[in-house]
């Protein structure tokens, strides 16, 4: 796939416990700068075709009159196994399809904008990304009477 460049996380994900895992997508190879500087300053992150559930950081280059700009677009990827257990298994409901798009699910949180001039301008995109990620979303199914929807939430 086109402009990723990502680590691997190190250990298992323990939603209680550990920080939100992160990927980084670069959305063309001239995002890929950007990416690499990120990458640099945050500690560890999740290959974009391995991350289950977390956040995925998409970064974009913008060029304009005062200069380039870059936009992280932070998206919640949930946790696409209990969707996938909840679908309807008749044939005719076409669960290859709602696989697929279940899979390619993303639930945008935030977006910000950033100048590029630099590797040093990705410092300040770094350490927003890095207290995004500190304190892990719970992706696990709450009951809620008789259903048992996926809730996400900030754990304190």
């Amino acid at each position: 796939m086109l402009g990723l460049l990502c680590l691997v996380m190190q250990g298992p994900f323990h939603a209680a416990s550990a920080a939100t895992p992160l990927a980084l997508v670069a959305t063309s190879t001239k995002a890929e700068p950007v990416v690499a500087c990120l990458a640099r300053r945050i500690a560890a992150l999740v290959e974009p075709d391995r991350l289950g559930t977390g956040l995925e950081a998409r970064v974009e280059l913008h060029p304009a009159t005062d200069g380039t700009h870059f936009s992280l677009t932070l998206l919640l990827k949930p946790d696409v196994y209990s969707l996938l257990a909840s679908l309807d298994e008749d044939p005719e409901a076409h669960p290859a399809l709602q696989v697929a798009l279940l899979e390619n699910l993303r639930h945008p949180i935030a977006t910000r904008v950033y100048p590029w001039h630099n590797l040093q301008d990705c410092c300040a995109a770094s350490n927003w990304l890095s207290g995004m990620i500190r304190q892990a979303i719970d992706l696990s199914p709450r009951k809620q009477g008789n259903a048992g929807p996926v809730s996400t939430r900030i754990i304190h």
